[in-house]
């Protein structure tokens, strides 16, 4: 539950920041403004093997009471 819960955080993160990326428009995609640091550490952050989208899979798997089918869960 732990590793769904995480999953889950990370992409909330991912579509929050997508949303404050565009409410600030083209001033969010240069280097000196914090918004496209932030947009770009989430969306990598998001990508890891241990937070990514195949861990919903593996979990779910563990919810019905089957094996992960995931080496790192």
């Amino acid at each position: 539950r732990v590793r769904l819960a995480t999953s889950n955080a990370a992409q909330a993160s991912v579509r929050a920041v997508d949303g404050l990326q565009a409410v600030v428009g083209t001033t969010g995609i240069f280097v000196e403004n914090p918004i496209e640091r932030q947009w770009r550490d989430i969306h990598t952050a998001a990508k890891h093997v241990m937070i990514g989208h195949m861990t919903y899979e593996a979990g779910g798997r563990v919810l019905l009471g089957m094996e992960p089918d995931f080496p790192f869960f």
